[in-house]
């Protein structure tokens, strides 16, 4: 019965084993997959910021092109007026 205290006892540990390295290749493997997701993230977001960059250069230049355009539309109203005024 003592060797047969042994290999239980043995046969226990070598399973004790393979449940904790089998968890561990587990957790490798979601850690892996985690690690896939964040890079893929952290790469869409670089380009959504790229992405917003240009939409604000591109707003900025309309947002100027919008106050030449009203500044231009002022002159015109000012100078009909002095032209009304004239006549």
């Amino acid at each position: 019965m003592y060797t047969d205290s042994k290999s239980t006892d043995f046969v226990k540990l070598c399973f004790g084993y393979l449940q904790t390295r089998g968890l561990e290749q587990k957790f490798e493997h979601e850690r892996d997959e985690l690690r896939a997701r964040a890079a893929d993230s952290e790469k869409k977001l670089q380009e959504r910021t790229q992405e917003l960059s240009l939409a604000e250069q591109a707003l900025a230049a309309r947002s100027s092109e919008f106050e030449a355009l009203q500044a231009n539309m002022k002159e015109l109203e000012e100078l009909r007026e002095m032209k009304e005024v004239g006549t």
